[in-house]
């Protein structure tokens, strides 16, 4: 079983402000919705398989996200 210690997590968090400096993409999977907002550019939500909205960080707010997670539409 995998999970998140402190050591795991601040090995993550290097390894992402490593490869987002070096111009990389980095695919962060995450059901923490803080997580997601601190550390995203681009914020794209799957609701039952299906792409449900993509909004920008900058342009998110929870509610939006919250909206798209349960099915509903990106553009409010």
């Amino acid at each position: 079983m995998f999970y998140f210690d402190a050591t795991n997590i601040i090995s993550t968090l290097f390894f992402y402000d490593a490869s987002r400096s070096e111009g990389k993409s980095v695919l962060l999977i995450s059901a923490e919705l803080e997580e997601v907002m601190a550390l995203s550019d681009r914020i794209m939500v799957m609701y039952e398989g299906k792409i449900a909205g993509m909004v920008d960080a900058d342009d998110a707010d929870e509610r939006r996200i919250g909206l798209m997670m349960m099915g509903g539409a990106a553009d409010v």
